[in-house]
């Protein structure tokens, strides 16, 4: 993944006047400051660098999974864990690049203004398109490594002594869940996943028969 490496906000009026000039549209306190790499005066597409980032919103270079079973006379009791590792993406929805006439999301509460100059988290907000703000960069690029709870199963084995002499040879009945837990330090965004389905968890009970 490659982008522009940024260096805070701009400050004031005088930060703008003695940085590079940005080629993505006029900046104002509050934008994104980005670092000129090969010291031209200007930030454009040339100053893009390699962000030690490997794409992947879904997929990853490194996946795992383990799985567990306990048993205890009728019982049986299955977790199913995976695990991604080694990708990252870009928050580059419409979620968080809020410009123009865009909703207005949760993200933008802690916006620059000159009061929440020191404390801001996100650039200022504008009507206009301000393409300067919404570039790939590293201001907008969060990990994906996550691992799942993704399968909690437990089993009841009815004893087969019920049912000698009748036409039912076994019966189990069971009760699992999928995606019920992720633990990553990007949860709310992995789990937001913006223009994508929504996340869901299934519960399920059921019964096996065996004739």
């Amino acid at each position: 993944m490659w982008g522009l490496q940024t260096n805070g906000f701009y400050r004031d009026e005088a930060d703008v006047a003695s940085s590079p000039s940005s080629s993505f549209g006029e900046v104002q306190p509050g934008d994104i400051k980005y670092i000129d790499q090969n010291k031209d005066g200007i930030i454009d597409e040339k100053d893009e660098v390699y962000l030690n980032a490997r794409y992947g919103w879904q997929g990853a270079p490194f996946t795992m999974g383990v799985n567990l079973t306990l048993k205890w006379k009728g019982l049986t009791f299955f977790a199913l864990g995976t695990g991604y590792y080694g990708a990252s993406a870009m928050k580059n929805s419409n979620y968080y690049w809020v410009y123009g006439d865009r909703k207005y999301s949760e993200i933008v509460r802690n916006r620059w203004t000159p009061e929440t100059a020191n404390t801001a988290t996100y650039p200022r907000l504008t009507t206009l398109s301000n393409t300067h703000n919404f570039l790939n960069s590293d201001f907008w690029l969060c990990k994906t490594d996550r691992f799942k709870l993704a399968k909690v199963q437990l089993t009841y084995d009815f004893p087969k002594s019920l049912f000698q002499g009748s036409f039912i040879h076994n019966l189990s009945a069971y009760v699992y869940a999928t995606n019920l837990l992720t633990i990553a330090k990007e949860r709310e965004t992995l789990e937001l996943n913006t223009g994508r389905s929504p996340q869901n968890r299934f519960y399920n009970i059921g019964f096996k028969i065996g004739f």
